[in-house]
C-alpha cells in the first residue's frame, strides 16, 4: 500500500511539472507573438508630431532586409 501512495505521489508531481512547463512555454510564445503583432501595427507620435511605426524607430525593418539579404547570399 505504502508503495502504492509513492507511486501516486510521484505522477502528480510528474503532471504538475509537466502542466507547468507547457503552459509557461506556450505562453512565452503567445506572449512574443502578441508583443510583435503589436510593435508592427501600432505607432506613436515622435517630437515632431509625427506617427512613427514603433519597428521602424528601432531600425527593425533595415535589420530584417539585411538579414534577409545576407540568407540569401549564403544560400546561394
Amino acid at each position: 500500500m505504502n508503495s502504492f501512495i509513492i507511486l501516486q505521489g510521484i505522477i502528480y508531481i510528474g503532471i504538475i511539472i509537466g502542466a507547468v512547463y507547457f503552459s509557461y512555454r506556450d505562453g512565452e510564445k503567445n506572449g512574443s507573438q502578441y508583443m510583435l503583432q503589436y510593435l508592427r501595427e501600432e505607432t506613436y507620435i515622435d517630437p515632431k508630431g509625427n506617427d512613427v511605426p514603433f519597428f521602424n524607430d528601432i531600425g527593425y525593418n533595415r535589420f530584417m532586409a539585411h538579414m534577409r539579404k545576407e540568407k540569401d547570399r549564403k544560400d546561394g
